[in-house]
């Protein structure tokens, strides 16, 4: 059906100025001018009417879509779906806009016309036909690939951080270790301080014990030195005693033997 109003001619005034005759009255000018007041209006009207038609028409259409669009929602809910019917935006609106955030960024963005599952039903999305599904599978596997760098950055760090643990377990363990160790060893530190106090007062004393020998055997020396001195002394002394001793009996017994000779030489 062509819903173009048919358009008056435009150069009906002009044709009638141009096609007046000079010599007219005025009532044949009213006369054509009220013959084509009469013809704009009949066409106006047969426009209107063919509008009211078309309205008409087209409002018996939408009851029928009405009533098709009762009967489909009853049979998505029948299936598990639902409609949201407060959203005043159409599929198309919904699609464009989709298409235009498509085109900005990799965001996956809700149709608001798409049916809904009923979650205590039906769990699985449903789109419409405007929905571009190469471009939500091309949007689904960027996500997934960025999902897979981020699980395998997140293994990579779990990795890490459990290296990092065992390694500060292990660092904890020889720090405990070398605590104990150096516990130990100050103890036995602490054991050879104690020892070596022990020792050079032991050091001390057999050092003072030991100047206090060297003193008295120096003392002892001394007298065994003066002790052979005055044995050498009287040794000499002695044999000198000796010496005169003997060459007095000598002497005495030389003189007792020529005293005896005399006496026998004397008759």
């Amino acid at each position: 059906m062509n819903n173009t109003p048919e358009s008056p001619p435009r150069n009906t005034t002009a044709a009638g100025v141009n096609g007046e005759r000079v010599g007219a009255t005025s009532d044949e000018l009213i006369r054509d001018l009220e013959h084509k007041v009469r013809k704009v209006v009949e066409l106006k009207r047969a426009k209107s009417d063919k509008l009211r038609f078309a309205v008409a028409k087209k409002r018996e259409e939408v009851e029928k879509a009405k009533l098709i669009l009762h009967d489909l929602i009853k049979d998505s809910e029948a299936l598990g779906l639902h409609y949201n019917p407060g959203n005043n935006q159409t599929e198309e609106g919904g699609a464009n806009k989709n298409s235009m955030n498509g085109d900005a960024d990799d965001k996956i963005v809700e149709e608001p016309n798409r049916l809904q599952p009923i979650a205590s039903i039906s769990r699985r999305p449903v789109y419409s036909k405007h929905t571009k599904i190469n471009e939500l599978e091309a949007k689904l596997e960027k996500r997934a690939q960025a999902s897979h760098e981020v699980m395998r950055s997140t293994l990579v760090l779990e990795h890490i951080k459990k290296r990092l643990l065992s390694e500060r377990i292990e660092v904890t363990q020889e720090t405990n270790e070398l605590k104990i160790q150096f516990a130990d060893l100050n103890h036995q530190t602490q054991e050879l301080q104690k020892k070596e106090i022990c020792a050079s007062e032991n050091v001390n004393q057999i050092q003072t014990r030991l100047a206090q020998q060297k003193e008295d055997m120096a003392a002892n020396l001394r007298k065994y030195k003066r002790e052979v001195e005055m044995r050498q002394k009287w040794a000499r002394e002695k044999a000198k005693f000796e010496k005169y001793y003997n060459d007095q009996m000598q002497t005495l017994l030389d003189s007792q033997g020529q005293n005896r000779s005399s006496q026998l030489s004397i008759p």
